[in-house]
C-alpha cells in the first residue's frame, strides 16, 4: 500500500522534471544472515527481480506494481 501511495503522490506532483517510479519487489526466501542462512534462494538469485526492473526500458513496466522472480519467471504479483 505504501508503494501505491508513494506513486500516487509522485504522479500528482507537478515539478516539470523527471519523475520517480516506485515498485515493490519480493526477493523470496533468501539465504542471508537475517534468517541464519536458512533460506532456499541464493542471494544473487534473489536480486534478479531488482535487476530486471532497473534494467527495463523507461515506461515499459507499470509504476506502483509488485514483482518477483520465482521458478525462472519474472512476474507481477497481484495486489
Amino acid at each position: 500500500m505504501l508503494t501505491l501511495h508513494y506513486q500516487i503522490v509522485e504522479d500528482n506532483h507537478r515539478n516539470g522534471g523527471e519523475s520517480i517510479t516506485f515498485w515493490s519487489v519480493s526477493p523470496g526466501h533468501a539465504k542471508t544472515a537475517f534468517n541464519n542462512y536458512q533460506g532456499k534462494k541464493d542471494p544473487v538469485a534473489s536480486a534478479e527481480a531488482f535487476v530486471r526492473l532497473l534494467e527495463s526500458d523507461k515506461g515499459s513496466i507499470g509504476p506502483g506494481t509488485f514483482w518477483e522472480f520465482e521458478g525462472g519467471k519474472f512476474q507481477e504479483v497481484p495486489w
